[in-house]
């Protein structure tokens, strides 16, 4: 059978945000860091797919419905990939999509990709294209609901002259990660719904918190937390952890808060777990070289 692979349009992705939704929702189809509500989907869409009169992603079509399509998240010369999603068990539709992706943006090295243990057809594809499997990791979620506040808070925002030693603290923590402590450091600078909460005492930082929050688009994210070696087993990561969900949930457009942790790292999970977090799923991931 034939199928047509196109660039969608900004004007094509309502359609996109339905065809995600309908498909993530089941496990045997969910790309892990993906959402699930169709607006908020669009939204995320709408404000980090765009690129001039096209978006970074490509579809496959059977007549006038999408058969398969893949999503660029792109940072740089590294990109997030939003898929493969795909109702269509031929993975060559994948191949041709995922090659158009790389002729279009020749200067992406890396592509990571987030894929639930049980979407058994996309592992099996990303083992087909060689990518390299780079972890385990628990998706958590913790609803605002369910949270006790913090009434007393003891961390603060960064300041500069925590440089050396949040960097320190970050490069132990994540030595292969998406985002560097410059990286983060930018992206606070970039954007005030980006925050970095430093925990300190007598000028040593204990440890750091980073999240992420779209508030138009009502989503939260903690994207790294960490404590100094020499400190851990204090209780402390447990506090800032519950300082930051503190601090997220007093804004109205947040309800509920997600994450991704290492699945094989018990002591720092037992730390989520206390906190009010619960397991949504388990991903695997997988960065491809280009």
């Amino acid at each position: 059978m034939r199928y047509i692979i196109k660039r969608i349009y900004p004007t094509e992705l309502k359609e996109v945000a339905h065809f995600i939704a309908q498909l993530n929702i089941e496990e045997q189809h969910n790309i892990g860091y993906c959402g699930q509500n169709e607006q908020e989907l669009l939204s995320t869409l709408q404000e980090d797919f765009i690129d001039g009169e096209f978006t970074s992603i490509v579809a496959a079509y059977d007549n006038e419905h999408i058969q398969a399509l893949i999503g660029l998240d792109i940072d740089g010369d590294s990109t997030e990939v939003w898929g493969p999603f795909s109702i269509n068990e031929d993975v060559t539709i994948q191949e041709k999509l995922l090659c158009t992706l790389q002729q279009i943006y020749p200067q992406i090295s890396n592509f990571y990709f987030f894929i639930n243990e049980l979407n058994t057809r996309q592992l099996a594809f990303l083992e087909q294209i060689n990518a390299n499997k780079t972890g385990e990791h628990l998706l958590l979620g913790v609803s605002k609901d369910s949270f006790e506040n913090v009434v007393a808070i003891t961390s603060r925002y960064y300041k500069t002259s925590d440089y050396e030693q949040f960097k320190k603290i970050h490069s132990n923590a994540f030595s292969k990660t998406y985002y560097d402590a410059d990286t983060i450091l930018n992206r606070v600078q970039l954007n005030k719904e980006n925050v970095l909460r430093i925990m300190e005492m007598d000028g040593v930082v204990q440890g750091y918190a980073y999240f992420e929050m779209d508030l138009t688009a009502k989503e939260a994210h903690l994207e790294y937390i960490a404590i100094n070696p020499k400190y851990r087993g204090n209780g402390i990561g447990t506090k800032l952890l519950k300082e930051v969900l503190t601090e997220m949930f007093r804004f109205d457009e947040i309800s509920h808060i997600t994450l991704n942790v290492n699945n094989q790292n018990d002591q720092a999970n037992h730390v989520y777990f206390k906190a009010g977090f619960k397991k949504k799923a388990t991903l695997w991931s997988y960065c491809l070289k280009k």
